[in-house]
């Protein structure tokens, strides 16, 4: 079961960017079309990829942050553990890796 919904999940995550990317070629072959120059077209790029890097790092990792310390006390509490966890923390190596990545 477990593979199955991981490989449902790719495909829908696989879809959503094949999407995307189709579409954003379209724009930058309409905008080379009309006479955009390929440093403008650079430009164009690395200012959107920082612009959705800079509101999307913070957002995930908040979010991720905040599934996790939800999500791991229900999951140790039916686990063989038997509702005894330690707490909860936060490296920020980890943190840091995945903004990164």
């Amino acid at each position: 079961m477990l593979v199955v919904v991981t490989f449902t999940g790719y495909l829908v995550i696989y879809n959503i960017f094949q999407i995307s990317v189709a579409g954003d070629i379209r724009y930058y072959g309409l905008l080379k079309t009309i006479g955009a120059t390929p440093k403008q077209l650079r430009r164009i790029i690395r200012h959107q990829a920082l612009i959705l890097s800079g509101v999307g790092i913070p957002v995930g990792l908040g979010l991720g942050y905040c599934v996790g310390v939800l999500a791991v006390p229900v999951a140790l509490s039916t686990s063989i553990m038997g509702g005894k966890y330690t707490t909860i923390s936060i490296s920020p190596w980890i943190v840091l890796a995945a903004a990164v990545f």
